[in-house]
Parts: C-alpha cells; sequence; structure tokens
C-alpha cells in the first residue's frame, strides 16, 4: 500500500472526491508501485490471457514439444480463472458459457503423460472455442471493456467489483505492450491533479491508453564512425529543416547524426516507445560490432518524434532502477537464523551447504545483469536446492515442496501485511486495551488482531476506521476477516494459494524451457523474475527458522517436515465451523 494517497490527501490535492474513486487510484497505485509485494502487484492471466495461453499449449502439444500433464493443468487453471470471470461474461454472455463449459471438463491423459484418445475430441472443442472468441474479441476491445465495466463500477459505488478490475485493467493493458512503468506514470499525470473533473480525466486517460499503436519516428546519436555503416541516418540540421513546426526541435544537435527507427507503440508510453526503438537499434549496431569489433558503448539517449502531436520527446532510462528486494522488517533476526543454517548444513552436509549458500548468493544484487539473466539465474538455484530423493524430477520437487513451505505460515504473514499497511494509513485501535497497530508487530500483536477479527463488533469498528482513512484498507480488512473466520475458510485459503503456486511455477518451467530451448523471452519476465525472487527469499526464511527451532540438519528432512505439517494442517482443520488456536497460524500444526 502507498502510504501516501491516504483519503484526506486525495480529497485535498487530486480530482477524486468520492469513496470508489479514490479506491480505483489507490489500488492502481498499489498494483503498479515498483515497492508492492507479489501479494499486491499485478497478477500475470486474467480470462483472455490465460485463455491464450491454453490455446498455445494445446498448440504445443499437438506439435510434440510439451506432454499432455501440461494441457490438463494450464486447462484446470483457466477453469478456475474464467469462473470468476466479468469481462467476458459481460461482452458475450452466450460465447462466455460455452467456453465455460468447454474448460469444465477434465482431459484424461495416459501413463505416457499423452492426452487420452477419448478427450482428445473435447480438447480440439476448447480450442476451437477459444479461436471463435478471439476471431471475435481482440486484446484492445477486452481492454475497452475492461474500463467501461470499472466506471461503472465506481459510479455505482461497487467497492469489490473496482478492486477486481483494476487487476483486469492493468494485465489486459499489457496484452497490448504497455508496461508497468508507463501505466503507474499515466495514472499519476491524469488524476493528481484538480484542474479537471474525476469524468473528464478519466475519458482522456482511458482514450490514450486505447491507443495500442501510436506512431513515433525515433533519432538516437550515433559515433560518425558508424555513419557509412547505418542506413537510416540524418543530420541534425536536416531533421530541423525536415520538422520545421515541430515542439521541442532543439532537443537535436545540428553537428549530431541521428539513427533513424520508426516505430508503432501504445501511445504516451515511454518506456514501451524507449524498449521498442532501442531494440531495433542495438540489433543494427549488434551487426556492425559484430564485423568489426569497434563499437565500444551504445548511445542509452532517444529523440522520439510523436507523428500525431508534432512534437520531440527526449527518453532517458532511469540510471538507478530500484530493485524489488522481498525484505520486511517483521522477519526477526532473519541474519542470524540463517547464517546458523548455513553453518549447521556446513557441519553436517558440504552438498547441502553449497546449494543453499549458492541460491542465497544468486538473489543478491551483485549477481544480476537483468530480469532474463536472473530468472535462469534463480531458476537453475531452486533446481539444484530443491531437488530430492522423495521425487523423480527437479521440477515434481519444486512443485511440491516450495508451494508447502510458503503456504506454512501464509495467513500470519497476511496478518502482518494487514498490520502494516494500517500504520502507514495512521489508523490507531485498542483492543482488550492493547495497541497492536504497529510498524514492527510482535507475534502478540498479530494474536491479538486474529482474536479481534473473530469478533463482529470489533471488526466493524476496525473495517469503519479504516474507511475513513484510507478506502483500499476497508477491503483489506474485509479480505483479512473473511480468511480467518473459521478453520474451513483458513484451509481454502491455504490450498487455493497452494494450488496458485503449483501452477506459477510450472508456467515459469515452461518460459525456461522456451528460454532455453527456443530462445523466446516471455514477455511478463520482469514479474516473473520478482515472483521467482520472492520464492526463493521466503523458502530460505521458512527452512532457516524450522531449522533452528526443530534442530533439523539437513534439507531431505527440512523438505520432509513442510510435507508432513501440511498434510497434517489440513486434516486438522476437517471440521470447517472450528476456530484455530493462533498458535497454529503461527508455527503450522508440528
Amino acid at each position: 500500500m502507498v502510504s501516501n494517497y491516504d483519503n484526506q490527501y486525495l480529497l485535498n490535492n487530486t480530482c477524486l472526491s468520492t469513496e470508489c474513486q479514490m479506491l480505483f487510484f489507490q489500488k492502481m497505485k498499489e498494483l503498479l508501485h515498483i515497492h508492492s509485494g507479489i501479494s499486491y502487484s499485478f497478477k500475470i492471466h486474467n480470462s483472455y490471457t490465460i485463455l491464450e495461453e491454453l490455446l498455445n499449449v494445446i498448440i504445443d502439444y499437438e506439435s510434440n514439444k510439451i506432454n499432455g500433464m501440461t494441457v490438463e493443468e494450464v486447462r484446470k487453471e483457466a477453469k478456475q480463472i474464467i469462473s470468476s470471470d466479468i469481462v467476458i461474461r459481460f461482452k458475450y454472455p452466450e460465447l462466455y458459457e460455452v467456453i465455460k463449459e468447454a474448460v469444465a471438463v477434465a482431459l484424461k491423459t495416459t501413463n505416457t503423460q499423452a492426452i487420452d484418445t477419448n478427450s482428445i475430441a473435447q480438447m480440439h472443442s476448447i480450442k476451437e472455442t477459444i479461436k471463435q472468441l478471439f476471431h471475435k474479441f481482440k486484446p484492445v476491445d477486452y481492454l475497452q471493456t475492461s474500463l467501461i465495466l470499472t466506471k461503472n463500477a465506481i459510479d455505482n459505488s461497487e467497492g469489490r467489483d473496482v478492486v477486481v478490475l483494476c487487476q483486469v485493467i492493468v494485465s489486459a493493458s499489457l496484452m497490448i505492450n504497455r508496461t508497468i512503468s508507463g501505466l503507474y506514470a499515466s495514472i499519476s499525470n491524469f488524476f493528481e491533479n484538480k484542474e479537471l473533473s474525476f469524468d473528464e480525466n478519466w475519458r482522456r486517460w482511458s482514450a490514450i491508453l486505447l491507443i495500442a499503436e501510436s506512431k513515433y519516428i525515433c533519432y538516437i546519436p550515433i559515433d560518425e564512425k558508424f555513419k557509412d555503416s547505418l542506413e537510416n541516418k540524418k543530420t541534425g540540421i536536416e531533421l530541423k529543416e525536415l520538422y520545421v513546426e515541430a515542439d521541442r526541435k532543439e532537443y537535436l544537435e545540428d553537428g549530431a547524426i541521428y539513427n533513424e527507427v520508426e516505430v508503432d507503440a501504445p501511445a504516451s508510453d515511454l518506456p514501451s516507445i524507449y524498449n521498442k526503438a532501442y531494440t531495433s537499434y542495438r540489433n543494427e549496431l549488434a551487426i556492425i560490432e559484430f564485423a568489426t569489433a569497434k563499437v565500444e558503448k551504445l548511445e542509452k539517449t532517444i529523440y522520439a518524434y510523436d507523428v500525431y502531436n508534432k512534437g520531440f520527446i527526449k527518453i532517458e532510462p532511469k540510471e538507478n532502477e530500484f530493485v524489488y528486494k522481498p525484505y520486511n522488517q517483521y522477519h526477526v533476526n532473519i541474519e542470524q537464523a540463517i547464517k546458523k543454517f548455513i553453518l549447521l548444513l556446513k557441519e553436517q552436509n558440504q552438498r547441502d551447504y553449497a546449494k543453499v549458500i549458492g541460491a542465497i548468493t544468486n538473489v543478491c544484487n551483485f549477481e544480476r545483469e537483468g530480469n532474463e539473466y536472473g530468472f535462469l539465474l534463480l531458476w537453475s538455484s531452486l533446481e539444484a536446492l530443491f531437488r530430492s530423493n522423495q521425487f523423480d524430477t527437479a521440477i515434481g520437487a519444486i512443485k511440491n515442496i516450495i508451494p508447502t513451505i510458503i503456504t506454512r505460515r501464509y495467513i500470519y504473514y497476511k496478518l502482518v501485511d494487514f498490520i502494516k499497511d494500517a500504520q502507514k494509513a495512521g489508523v490507531t485501535y485498542s483492543y482488550e486495551s492493547k495497541e497492536f497497530i504497529k510498524k514492527n508487530p510482535s507475534d502478540q500483536d498479530i494474536e491479538t488482531l486474529y482474536r479481534l477479527l473473530q469478533c463482529q463488533e470489533q471488526y466493524d469498528s476496525l473495517a469503519d476506521l479504516c474507511k475513513q482513512k484510507y478506502v483500499l484498507l476497508y477491503y483489506k480488512c474485509y479480505e483479512i476477516k473473511n480468511m480467518v473466520i473459521n478453520a474451513g475458510a483458513i484451509s481454502n485459503v491455504i490450498t487455493h494459494h497452494k494450488e496458485t503456486l503449483e501452477y506459477h511455477l510450472q508456467r515459469m518451467y515452461r518460459v525456461r524451457n522456451k528460454f532455453m530451448h527456443h530462445a523466446e523471452i516471455d514477455k511478463n519476465i520482469s514479474a516473473l523474475y520478482k515472483h521467482l525472487l520472492v520464492y526463493t527469499w521466503e523458502c530460505i526464511r521458512e527452512m532457516a527458522y524450522v531449522s533452528e527451532t526443530r534442530n533439523i540438519r539437513s534439507l531431505e528432512e527440512i523438505y520432509a517436515y513442510f510435507r508432513m505439517n501440511h498434510g497434517i494442517s489440513i486434516k486438522s482443520m476437517k471440521d470447517a465451523r472450528n476456530s484455530v488456536d493462533f498458535d497454529r497460524i503461527k508455527n503450522g500444526y508440528l
């Protein structure tokens, strides 16, 4: 949650005046902010993109690139996401029901992990139904419908729909090649002012958002010694004569030589314009470097001529791009715990020690040279770290062990996150004479919140206070309350989160394989890398804590502990109406 955008600030400094207008802005800021943890950042998939992935894995299966188990796993994930869809259901209700029915039926597989003969017809039906939807409904149409539904939800004060649809707007914008940083900037530019009404800002913002291909002619300064090797080049004087009426042509230097690159990019999305132009320029200079070995460095500044607005834009990459690190203040003594953990492994098992210290090193800033490299480096670390005698394959171990580790205290950390968000919003609250909303909450503070959420009267009082301070916090309060209401709710949350992690790890494995075997880089590699970084960090943190508290001295024992703990925990919550002791939330069952 971005702390400085509380209700009062927005009322005083922006065009936002209603609760749902503020909720929209707060949620979009949280989803897009580079500091947001993965629990609160944008999701990789909406209904359209999961159907696109399902179609692609079916085509890959037909081309003998993947096995049938992968198709079935993506189908199961698609079934989950489609069941709560709002956008396709609104635009094409009859076709939505056909798609929902098609993906609901399981695809049976053989012992060799192929699609069973009796399920081939069903797989073809899914494929043709998705193609029928894509023929009618293009990515930009999906985004447009998402925007219409979000505006309706804001106007009708349907806050829960606003929260869900904000996620859809972001993932739908990425489908048409917009960037997270570009989206973040546009939200600030349009809504952080009082000059125009919210409705007028919305009209302008959504209109620009829907322009998926705007023409830009980009000019990049080049060294004079390369001018004969480049076909599309002009001098600064030639450009000023060519663009006599252009705004900001003073950016160009008369004597400089510029390489010309034409791109179609989402309107006003500067990072997207830069990425497209720079990629073309880099590839052209790479040929020169390959042939001559004389290109020492590449120019980073791009001057883009906006054909529609008749003016130049100077675009430069951020020199000190913030790198997301999953450190949080509430991880007590994490440094000491990890040191003890790796020293213990070093004494007992050099091989286990090498695996863990390798994964820890690969999380560090100084071992990273870009998201693609970082993703592959971390994935290789996970394959080494979690390869286990308990599973036949590395991916089987990763998909089983990591989710059981991360879900063990998932509810605990959700409670912590809420307290920290409430503290950022300036909320103070006392329950049973205890002030529990603090920057660094103790286990006792977290338990106090847990008990409060079981009391409807106290919950209502806290939720109302959250709504007064920070509208988005009210919806977080509602979410966390429903998570912990009884054993059934807690079991469902843990089970669903574990399943989501399994799907996502399998997706990362496919991304890794495409990168390694087909040189294809996934368009969401930055988000996937951020997720993988968090998974690695959280797993090592939890393993370190468990190793110390239970005196476990080998990785195989630790993996067995987490798997056993998860199974027993779920069984212990069989009676859905029962309450769950806080110690189970804090420490797991065992």
